[in-house]
């Protein structure tokens, strides 16, 4: 009977302590930046961040968490009135946010490349850092292969990035060769 209090004891320190790891991540109340031009459906952003969502939240945009919790991150955007929430899984937080707005790139790009970035354009030669900013997290890696559960690791890996004008439209397919853009246009299968 001991054994098994003591066990118990023990996994609950450690679903303690490992929760407690994953909080440190991102809490409530802390600053960030906004990783990437994010568009939203009134006050939400899907992950797939689709062209049709006409409100604009700039990247490099400072935010402050509200909440981050489970599938579900909410910030309010500087003008204080605004809560935004993320329909994405809370512990992908970093492909939407930086803690420190210098790994967004922005201060290290051409006034022209900066220029389309904040105009959400994409053009031969953009680092996939660049189009990440500009774009948002694609919506899809591979025909049928969506981003919704993909690390950023996994989606910088990818060599083709498919974004959406709507739940319908394609918008444009992005190719890319040693981390640079080669082709836009129309989707491949």
């Amino acid at each position: 009977m001991r054994k098994l209090a003591f066990v118990l004891i023990a996994v609950v320190c450690c679903v303690s302590f490992i929760g407690s790891v994953y909080a440190a991540e991102l809490q409530k109340g802390d600053m960030v930046y906004v990783r990437s031009n994010l568009r939203a459906d009134g006050s939400t952003i899907f992950w797939h961040n689709m062209r049709i969502y006409k409100n604009l939240i700039p990247v490099g945009t400072e935010v402050k968490i509200h909440s981050c919790v489970g599938s579900r991150i909410s910030f309010i955007v500087p003008d204080g009135k605004t809560t935004y929430r993320i329909v994405a899984s809370a512990n992908q937080w970093d492909k939407f946010f930086v803690k420190n707005k210098s790994e967004i790139g922005l201060d290290r790009v051409s006034s022209d490349t900066r220029s389309k970035i904040e105009n959400c354009e994409v053009v031969n030669g953009m680092s996939k850092e660049e189009v990440y900013a500009s774009k948002g997290c694609p919506a899809y890696l591979a025909w049928g292969k969506t981003t919704e559960r993909s690390s950023l690791t996994d989606i910088m890996q990818s060599d083709k990035w498919y974004y959406m004008n709507n739940s319908r439209g394609h918008d444009v397919m992005v190719t890319f060769q040693n981390g640079v853009v080669v082709k836009t246009g129309g989707f491949e299968q």
